[in-house]
C-alpha cells in the first residue's frame, strides 16, 4: 500500500489499535517524497517507534506472548516433521473462503491497474453486496475478512472519487492528472464521502 494514512510520530492512526510506518504512512517527515531511501528509513525508524506504541498502548492483559492466538514461529532448523506436512485439503471451502475469492476478483477485475468510473462503481456495488461470513466463534479469519472487505470498499470508494490519474492511479475516463481538484491528500471517514484536503 502506498502512502497517505495520517499517522502521528509513534504510527499511531485515528482509528484505536491501527498503526502505519513506511510506504503507507504519512508522517510529514519527508513531504509527499516517495524516493526508496527516504521510505526505507521511515519504515526502520516509524515501525520500531509504532512497536513501541503498540506495546505500551496494548492492554495489560495482552503485553505478553502467550495472550496472542497461534503459537511462536519454530527457529531454523527446529521444525518438526509434523509442520513439514502440507495442510490436508478439505473437501468444501468455507463462507469465509467464497467471500474472500469473491472479493478478490471483484478487486482484480473491476479495481486493476486500468480503473473506469463505470467499473468502480460496479466494484463498490458489489462490495457492498456480499453478507460477510459471520462466524458463532470471532476469530481471526473473521476479523482478516472483515478488514479486507472494509479496505477493498475504501479503495474502490477513493479511486471513484478522484476523477483523474495520478501515480500508480489510472482512470481511462480520466486519464489527466488535475492539480487544481486533486492535488491533494484524499481524505477517507466511516459513513462520509471522500473528500480531498492539501
Amino acid at each position: 500500500m502506498m502512502g497517505g494514512v495520517k499517522t502521528d510520530l509513534w504510527g499511531r492512526t485515528s482509528l484505536a489499535g491501527l498503526y502505519a510506518a513506511g510506504e503507507t504512512a504519512a508522517t510529514g517527515v519527508h513531504g509527499a517524497n516517495r524516493l526508496a531511501s527516504n521510505s526505507l528509513l521511515e519504515g526502520l525508524v516509524f515501525g520500531a517507534r509504532a512497536g513501541q506504541a503498540m506495546i505500551e498502548d496494548a492492554p495489560v492483559v495482552k503485553r505478553s506472548g502467550a495472550a496472542l492466538p497461534g503459537s511462536p514461529a519454530p527457529l531454523p532448523g527446529n521444525s518438526s516433521a509434523a509442520d513439514k506436512e502440507p495442510p490436508k485439503a478439505t473437501t468444501k471451502p468455507s463462507p469465509a473462503c467464497a467471500t474472500l475469492t469473491k472479493i478478490r476478483d471483484v478487486m482484480w477485475k473491476e479495481v486493476g491497474i486500468l480503473r473506469s468510473g463505470k467499473e468502480l462503481a460496479d466494484a463498490i456495488e458489489q462490495l457492498e453486496s456480499p453478507e460477510l461470513h459471520k462466524s458463532e466463534k470471532a476469530g481471526r479469519e473473521s476479523h482478516e475478512l472483515r478488514n479486507l472487505h472494509a479496505l477493498a470498499l475504501l479503495i474502490a470508494r477513493s479511486g471513484l472519487a478522484r476523477e483523474e490519474s495520478r501515480g500508480s492511479h489510472y482512470r481511462s475516463d480520466f486519464p489527466y492528472r488535475n492539480d487544481e481538484d486533486f492535488g491533494k491528500h484524499s481524505v477517507a471517514q466511516k459513513g462520509k464521502d471522500v473528500t480531498f484536503e492539501a
